[in-house]
């Protein structure tokens, strides 16, 4: 016999929501930073990717995504600085 969930239950991780709390700034090892006033609300995928960047490297991760494929223009300088800086991080 297989038991039906209790409604709003239905999902196994709870935690999983539209919107989360995001560190504005990266939690670092040894240094206290871990504050109420740092925190912000922030959409789930935005704070998956974000990993451990903190807000404006994620927004500029997120910039260089568009770029690369072509939904948003930059100049060639901003591009070639945006591709370095971000092929570096992906490669470790």
């Amino acid at each position: 016999m297989i038991m039906e969930q209790t409604k709003g239950r239905e999902i196994a991780d709870l935690t999983v929501t539209d919107a989360n709390l995001f560190h504005m700034e990266p939690l670092e090892a040894g240094k206290f930073n871990h504050a109420i006033y740092k925190l912000g609300w922030g959409h789930f995928h935005c704070n998956t990717v974000a990993r451990d960047r903190g807000m404006e490297e994620t927004l500029d991760w997120m910039e260089a995504v568009l770029i690369r494929n072509g939904r948003i223009k930059a100049p060639i300088s901003v591009l070639t600085y945006i591709i370095e800086k971000f092929d570096k991080d992906t490669e470790s």
